[in-house]
């Protein structure tokens, strides 16, 4: 794990390099994708180019349904970080277009609970802890509505490493039951698009 997480790395540091100028730009916002994902993000360089750090919550859910005779509760929350580098181009009309990468890292705790309502107190408790290190590819525009407010969209292809440590427990298993999941994942679809309201200074 340790060897994917430098290759990233070196990979990273290869495509960008460390801005030698003054902030002349600093850019601090929201983000949001969906009504269960919203973030802060902050940005600081030039008009050309940028680093940015962005904070982002995976979801915050909290369900409950009763299918088949089963009561089922689940609780979802998280957090995604993400490190990168844009660059930017002027085009017509107040629209820039942006291009960069970046490194992310991401921490996900999943709650399940599920009861059989034809069996009183029979009861499984499954609980996830997730951890996802990723390479990030950025692609968008801005709108510069004024000199200090900006609207952008963007969209965020990954490759991710996605590691789950679970523990499966309830009435009948004699002791918990532990075990842990790699995956490989990656994304180029739009629900990796994401929205933001700037305010330059």
């Amino acid at each position: 794990m340790k060897k994917i997480i430098l290759g990233i790395f070196c990979l990273f540091t290869s495509f960008t390099s460390v801005a030698q100028d003054s902030p002349k730009v600093q850019e601090l916002g929201l983000v949001f994708r969906n009504l269960d994902n919203f973030g802060v993000t902050y940005r600081v360089g030039t008009e050309k180019s940028l680093w940015r750090f962005r904070a982002t919550t995976l979801s915050g859910r909290i369900s409950r349904s009763d299918v088949a005779d089963t009561d089922r509760s689940s609780t979802n929350h998280g957090l995604s970080v993400i490190v990168g580098r844009e660059y930017r181009k002027a085009l017509e009309n107040n629209f820039e277009f942006r291009y960069g990468m970046g490194l992310g890292f991401g921490f996900q705790v999943e709650n399940e609970e599920e009861e059989d309502l034809n069996n009183v107190g029979q009861k499984t408790e499954i609980r996830n802890f997730r951890y996802s290190p990723s390479l990030r590819f950025i692609v968008g525009v801005n709108y510069v509505v004024s000199e200090k407010w900006v609207f952008g969209a963007e969209l965020l292809p990954f490759v991710s490493y996605q590691i789950t440590d679970r523990t499966v427990d309830g009435t009948n298993f004699s002791e918990p039951r532990d075990e842990s999941i790699s995956v490989w994942t990656y994304s180029v679809s739009n629900q990796t698009v994401s929205l933001s309201v700037l305010y330059r200074f």
